[in-house]
């Protein structure tokens, strides 16, 4: 089963279970999501779930990978992973999801550690941790 279900998975996000430091290029996505709706509104959600797949079509498209998506009271984070130097590959993800939603985009590249953090075999959180996230958002 593992073997089936790793032809989905990126293999820069395979390669993140062991944790290392990796350049990488980290586009943020933030958009003004009304959370109080999604939880009363069918249509909200149908609309929020269009978003959010267009952003991971683009995001693929261009070789990257949808890591992160929260949604809170103040609206809706998301954030990509490139692997290496794929600025070029941000930007034009960037255009493209830009063109298509009301969004606010940051792309950033740099050195981050990417992997799993915490105590094995009790919790751990695949992360990724950097300066270039923070520049990002």
């Amino acid at each position: 089963l593992a073997t089936k279900l790793k032809q989905f998975i990126p293999k820069m996000v395979t390669d993140a279970s062991k944790g290392a430091l990796q350049d990488v290029c980290i586009m943020f996505v933030t958009s003004p999501t009304n959370i109080n709706a999604l939880n009363e509104d069918d249509k909200a959600v149908q609309e929020f779930q269009a978003v959010v797949s267009s952003l991971q079509t683009a995001i693929g498209k261009h070789g990257g990978s949808l890591y992160n998506l929260n949604v809170d009271d103040c609206g809706s984070g998301m954030f990509a992973l490139f692997p290496g130097d794929a600025t070029k590959q941000a930007v034009w993800t960037a255009l493209e999801v830009s063109a298509a939603n009301k969004a606010s985009i940051g792309i950033a590249r740099g050195t981050c550690f990417v992997g799993d953090i915490g105590a094995p075999g009790v919790r751990t959180a695949r992360t990724v941790i950097g300066r270039p996230v923070n520049l990002s958002a």
